[in-house]
């Protein structure tokens, strides 16, 4: 294997009707900083969008191949999962990235996959998604308080390096790099859990992380390594946390039933554990007087109780997810 080859590095990016943003992840990507003696190539997934908006990934795809490497894949199975895993089997690289088409690369996000790819002490690595606020965030927000951030893609873990085998911190799935043949040998993306058109489903990244500790996988989570993600405003309202944390509760759902580090060592009702009733009739409690005494919009700890209510529903029909999908 030539040491070209071992400097190689694909980066996927499943899309769907989103043209209107992937320009900008685009061009963070031919804007970074290249190493000189690493290959990178971009491959766009649109997974089955609308017709106009899979013209339009394709005339960008074509007006960027002047500037990076860099070509279209169609995947007609809806689901983040399936366009991951086209790409995935696509790839020609030894390493894979995988960002999302909302998201934009730090400058030195090239450099720091580079350092890990040539260091050879890493089979994964993760780093931070920090926020591109569209808009001021509202008062009531629980990313304020630290709660519930991934609802909108905001993960900071550490200010430092630190292995996933020393704290609870699972890989997300909009940023990170990791050995092609590993991904491929553990086979890619659960395809049961993942976003598609009409629902919030998630916990593919976080399956797949657990597939990766259980195969003793060396990964890192690395602060250097980040990304923006963007928070539009339909991302800060109540209606959309409330059906984040039913679907987040869905995932979890079908993760625990897979048996994977979702199952806690706690005593279990109806399938799920069972403190997770008191919390979230507590919470259901808190919404609701705050609600009544008029302290809702200046309130995360009420928004977070009936995100709980929502959580729990979410778990106990997550063992019938597969119904919606």
């Amino acid at each position: 294997m030539t040491e070209d080859v071992k400097k190689s590095l694909s980066i996927i990016i499943p899309t769907y009707n989103r043209s209107h943003q992937i320009d900008k992840t685009l061009k963070s990507i031919s804007d970074a900083e290249l190493p000189q003696d690493m290959m990178v190539e971009v491959i766009v997934v649109d997974n089955n969008s609308q017709p106009d908006h899979g013209l339009r990934y394709r005339e960008l795809v074509e007006s960027y191949q002047k500037k990076i490497k860099l070509r279209y894949e169609f995947e007609k199975k809806q689901g983040r999962s399936h366009a991951c895993n086209r790409g995935l089997n696509a790839a020609s690289s030894d390493w894979v990235g995988f960002i999302d088409d909302d998201e934009a690369l730090d400058r030195r996000w090239l450099i720091q996959a580079m350092h890990w790819i040539e260091s050879a002490q890493a089979d994964y690595v993760g780093g931070p998604c920090l926020p591109d606020w569209e808009k001021s965030p509202p008062d009531w927000l629980p990313a304020h308080a630290g709660q519930y951030r991934g609802i909108l893609g905001w993960i900071e873990l550490s200010h430092a390096v630190v292995s996933y085998d020393d704290f609870d911190g699972e890989l997300c799935g909009g940023n990170f790099i990791a050995r092609t043949d590993l991904l491929i040998q553990l086979g890619g993306f659960n395809t049961n859990l993942g976003r598609s058109a009409g629902n919030l489903l998630g916990g593919e990244d976080g399956d797949l992380h657990t597939r990766l500790k259980a195969a003793h996988a060396r990964g890192y989570y690395d602060p250097a390594f980040s990304i923006l993600h963007s928070v539009p405003s339909e991302r800060m309202t109540l209606r959309y946390h409330f059906r984040w944390a039913y679907w987040s509760g869905v995932a979890n759902g079908i993760r625990i039933d897979n048996g994977d580090s979702r199952r806690e060592d706690v005593p279990y009702a109806f399938g799920v554990p069972r403190y997770w009733f008191s919390k979230a009739f507590r919470g259901t409690f808190i919404f609701l007087a705050e609600t009544c005494c008029g302290r809702l919009k200046k309130n995360s700890r009420a928004v977070v109780g009936l995100m709980d209510f929502f959580y729990l529903l979410g778990m106990l029909l997550g063992k019938n997810a597969l119904k919606f999908k």
